[in-house]
């Protein structure tokens, strides 16, 4: 009985190595799409944040205020928009090219492309509370499996809005 049951078992050891390959590769295969989602969306939330930062400082940066002086204040709408665009390129190091925004690795390939679809900043001249609103989408560009992929990546959308800035008495 135990011959014959070590025989069953001793033919069937082929099959069950061919299965276990099969088994590793597509653990494998599942392991590369998790850590390359993982890695866009690291990249995405990380963007996200860089962004919110640059919006609010784009907004301090554009309010004249003589609080203390006269108890005004000047915000200036174009002004914030340029500091905002501005430090996209300076403070991110982001290339404009056809009305995106491409970030390069240090090979020279392309990391990851930002598009702002619609920038709207809320407040006006005298206003003590300013606010900007930005919707746009980032492409990530694939590490693994780029083979695989019909657009060689993965497209996030971005939403970003500020909270309300206090800026009298900045």
């Amino acid at each position: 009985m135990k011959k014959m049951i070590l025989k069953k078992i001793k033919e069937k050891r082929g099959g069950s190595t061919f299965t276990a390959l099969v088994t590793g590769a597509f653990i494998l295969l599942i392991a590369l799409f998790v850590f390359d989602y993982l890695k866009a969306f690291n990249i995405q939330e990380n963007l996200t944040e860089e962004l919110y930062s640059l919006s609010n400082s784009a907004i301090k940066g554009a309010m004249y205020t003589s609080f203390y002086q006269d108890q005004s204040n000047y915000f200036d709408d174009a002004l914030c928009q340029e500091l905002f665009y501005s430090g996209l390129e300076d403070n991110l190091a982001l290339i404009p090219q056809n009305g995106m925004y491409y970030c390069y690795d240090n090979d020279g390939k392309i990391n990851y492309v930002l598009k702002i679809e619609n920038m709207e900043i809320k407040g006006s001249k005298d206003a003590a509370k300013e606010q900007i609103k930005i919707n746009g989408s980032v492409f990530v560009h694939a590490t693994f499996l780029k083979k695989w992929y019909s657009n060689k990546g993965y497209i996030y959308p971005l939403y970003i809005e500020t909270k309300p800035i206090q800026t009298i008495g900045l």
